[in-house]
């Protein structure tokens, strides 16, 4: 025998506790089935009111908890299928999603009325009388289950999977006596809600990081963190006349390249081509507050030298080799992967010349939902070779202004809602274009007091960054002992065995005579194997104690 079934036979449990396949346990529905699996219909897009009818997203179920909330409003012109309504009591598991989002069991504690079950989920009741719901609950949540679940799914790729209940029926249950499971239950209630209440302490602990993080950028793009650096710098050249020298430089820069450009096409420059240089918008900062006396206002396509050049496509088939491409998902303000991590695309040596990044780039997100649209990143020396994909563009500033500070800037609050403002919608994601980007006004201080603001923030942010390690640690501690305290639950270590207390095996035979008898004469099927012969609903005890 080989399987989930066979897996779970080699495990050895405490005398008293017996192993049983999961749909013996299971109470029939209103109409004698076992388990439902419910509907989805094409619903609106908003949630259901309380007087409303609702078909759960499968959001609704999350790894223990039931949020009702998460539900769309089923259309008046549809009746509703009231044998769905999910109630109090029921065990639900999602079927069909993405690899995480398939197998995830919560019980419903409390619910209000009028929910119905949706088609990628699963709903069942237990038998009281031989098991809580509460403890079939933590069962499909323990990590050796849910490794059992994962090797149920079918499906083609990890983003569309599917969990039948023929598989899902292949799970065997290790019932423990009802006194005892109770105290199992008890007993992990009692352990994770010290854990929830640390966990809770430690989202507190993040979200304060984070609101830190704002307030250090935000005193930082307004002058605040230098303004004794200012009183001590008195003399320093003000930010306007840098602003000039850097917009000269850019125009003669530009002249320097339609020179060589006539030069190699061997033309000469004809009358009036100066003319054609087209000035980069300026900003007025009328919208902001004032800046410090030696700032000003500039925009970042005044700032930059080359760009504002949105990146490269390439299909899946030249991934796997050649040079490490930065995509969408390898930073969100700052690095996600390591330089080595990158994937590999087999890129044109030609692209490597309009498409590969260097230090002090700074990459954009272009295309993505509103909350991650504009993200940004200073690209480093490590990271190169490399090329960036089509849905960032890259930007390359001018030496006399510091990549660092800029995207500081654009990190703050004040400086995303300014690169995002005129952000278009298309298909659920918004973009923003190289207008966009090159209109977006920037504060411009000093060049010395650039350095001098790029250094306290990043002493400072560095301070919350280890901060955060430290709480991400405690998190991941939290979830580890959350599944130890599962895992030892249903090895029978978490609490002590009672001898006293009816075996479970007793009690679940006893259940079975007691169904036969009822059944008996009504025409329903008395409890069998699969194959047809008679057979007690649970396996024999092991010995351990």
């Amino acid at each position: 025998m080989s399987g989930p079934e066979s897996q779970q036979r080699q495990s050895v449990w405490p005398c008293g506790w017996a192993l049983s396949p999961i749909d013996e346990l299971f109470e029939p529905l209103g109409d004698g089935r076992k388990l439902h699996h419910g509907w989805s219909p094409q619903c609106e897009t908003g949630i259901a009111g309380d007087d409303e009818w609702g078909v759960l997203k499968t959001t609704a179920v999350q790894d223990g908890a039931f949020l009702p909330e998460h539900n769309k409003r089923l259309p008046a012109k549809l009746k509703p299928r009231a044998q769905f309504e999910v109630r109090k009591g029921d065990v639900l598991i999602t079927c069909a999603g993405p690899r995480v989002r398939c197998g995830v069991p919560c019980l419903v504690r409390e619910t209000r009325s009028k929910l119905i079950l949706s088609g990628k989920m699963y709903r069942f009741r237990v038998r009281p009388e031989c098991i809580d719901s509460r403890y079939m609950e933590a069962y499909l949540r323990s990590p050796e289950t849910q490794r059992l679940i994962d090797a149920m799914k079918t499906g083609i790729s990890d983003s569309g999977l599917n969990l039948t209940h023929g598989r899902f029926f292949q799970l065997r249950v290790p019932v423990a006596p009802l006194r005892e499971q109770r105290r199992i239950v008890a007993k992990i209630e009692e352990l994770f809600s010290d854990l929830d209440a640390g966990v809770a302490a430690l989202e507190r602990v993040r979200a304060n990081l984070k609101r830190y993080r704002a307030a250090v950028l935000k005193a930082a793009i307004e002058g605040r963190l230098t303004e004794a650096w200012r009183t001590r710098n008195p003399a320093t050249e003000p930010a306007a006349k840098l602003l000039e020298r850097i917009v000269a430089d850019r125009r003669a820069k530009w002249e320097q390249d339609q020179l060589r450009k006539f030069k190699e096409k061997g033309k000469t420059p004809p009358k009036g081509w100066k003319e054609k240089y087209e000035q980069p918008s300026a900003s007025t900062g009328e919208d902001a507050k004032p800046l410090p006396s030696s700032w000003c206002w500039a925009t970042m396509e005044q700032l930059t030298t080359d760009g504002p050049q949105n990146g490269v496509y390439y299909p899946k088939s030249l991934y796997g080799r050649g040079t490490p491409i930065i995509r969408i998902d390898d930073y969100q303000n700052t690095w996600s992967r390591a330089s080595d991590e990158l994937q590999l695309v087999d890129t044109p040596p030609k692209d490597m010349e309009t498409y590969g990044v260097r230090p002090g780039d700074i990459i954009i997100n272009r295309v993505n939902s509103m909350t991650h649209l504009g993200k940004c990143l200073v690209v480093e020396s490590k990271h190169v070779p490399a090329v960036f994909e089509s849905n960032m563009m890259r930007q390359s500033l001018t030496t006399d202004v510091l990549p660092p500070f800029v995207a500081h800037y654009l990190k703050s609050n004040v400086g995303n809602a300014r690169l995002i403002a005129n952000a278009k919608w298309a298909v659920n994601q918004a973009s923003i274009n190289q207008t966009d980007v090159g209109n977006t006004p920037v504060p411009l201080p000093p060049l010395a007091e650039q350095s001098e603001i790029v250094a306290e923030v990043d002493r400072r942010l560095s301070v919350a960054d280890a901060a955060e390690v430290q709480v991400e640690h405690a998190l991941q501690r939290a979830a580890r002992l959350r599944q130890s305290i599962l895992k030892r639950a249903f090895e029978g270590r978490l609490v002590d065995q009672d001898p006293s207390d009816e075996p479970a095996a007793a009690l679940l035979e006893r259940m079975t005579i007691q169904h036969d008898r009822r059944t008996a004469g009504t025409g329903r099927p008395a409890n069998r194997h699969r194959y047809g012969r008679r057979k007690p609903p649970v396996a024999k005890a092991s010995g351990r104690s």
